[in-house]
């Protein structure tokens, strides 16, 4: 139990333990290291916007995106007549695409859902094509999932509906 009423604090004015100067430097050092931490990217519907057969990775091709390319977390839609090619392999959280999106000889990772309508195609050459999610088809157009001679791992369900979708392997 504390007796407060005894209690007593003495301190010694005009004496300084700490320099002024010192405790400036620490508080210019932690706020510098605090602005200076790592922004946390929020999850993005991303838009592209390119050019027919533009880079994917280019974050200029891009609105709605948080001013980068897509990545871990952001939904890609690709719009019809629209196409995109991969520069380097990319991981995203889903896919919504009446275009194209073509991952060439790179990986493309989409750890949700995909669906593609109304001619919705992905594709690549040789690239590593990863769906984590649901991965499903409309029924317009000519929808397809395909590679050449890479490899394609569906995780979860994968459904084809309309009488021109295609999965090419």
């Amino acid at each position: 139990m504390v007796d407060f009423k005894s209690a007593s604090l003495k301190v010694n004015v005009g004496k300084s333990l700490v320099s002024p100067i010192f405790l400036a430097a620490v508080f210019a050092f932690l706020g510098l290291a605090f602005f200076s931490l790592p922004k946390t990217a929020e999850a993005a519907s991303c838009l592209y916007i390119g050019a027919p057969g533009g880079d994917f990775n280019t974050s200029g091709n891009w609105i709605n995106c948080n001013g980068n390319a897509p990545g871990v977390g952001d939904t890609v839609i690709v719009e019809a007549l629209s196409s995109t090619q991969l520069s380097a392999s990319v991981a995203i959280s889903s896919i919504n695409s009446s275009g194209t999106i073509d991952a060439r000889t790179f990986g493309l990772n989409v750890t949700s859902t995909v669906y593609l309508d109304n001619g919705g195609v992905v594709t690549s050459t040789s690239g590593y094509l990863g769906f984590g999610g649901n991965l499903t088809t409309g029924n317009v157009g000519a929808n397809k999932i395909g590679t050449v001679s890479g490899s394609i791992n569906v995780s979860s369900t994968f459904q084809l509906a309309g009488s021109s979708s295609v999965l090419d392997i």
